[in-house]
């Protein structure tokens, strides 16, 4: 009796991790369908807007702060990254590339974001705000 009732238990972790997983994919392909901009914003400000979509050629470009200290931002087809950061520790620079608007990429010392939203008005399911 015991044994079937820790057999029950453990099915049913299995059976929510399941339908976890599932909710979590079915998530990920709708953001990753949808129209994909990147945000540049450096103090609060939105410096600089990408079109992911339309980018041909990948390229590199730089954004300095106000302290001095500068990251270098690679953009390609569908993602961007920072790929050189003035700061010491380099988070921004190990957290590699982004696809979507999961994770934002944050160097704090340079007090730059990269956002990645959708293009349409359509609820953002990380956020449970609209995006824009």
């Amino acid at each position: 009796m015991e044994n079937t009732k820790k057999n029950l238990k453990w099915a049913c972790v299995f059976l929510l991790l399941l339908i976890i997983c599932l909710f979590v994919s079915v998530i990920h392909g709708q953001l990753s369908e949808t129209a994909k901009t990147a945000q540049i914003m450096q103090y609060g400000k939105v410096v600089q807007t990408i079109d992911l979509q339309n980018i041909k050629e990948p390229h590199e470009f730089e954004i300095t702060a106000i302290n001095g200290g500068s990251n270098i931002i690679r953009v390609e087809n569908v993602k961007i990254g920072i790929v050189h950061a003035s700061c010491p520790d380099k988070i921004c620079v190990k957290q590699g590339f982004i696809t979507n608007g999961t994770l934002p990429i944050v160097c704090l010392p340079n007090k730059l974001s990269v956002v990645i939203t959708n293009n349409n008005n359509e609820l953002d399911a990380v956020t449970g705000g609209i995006t824009k």
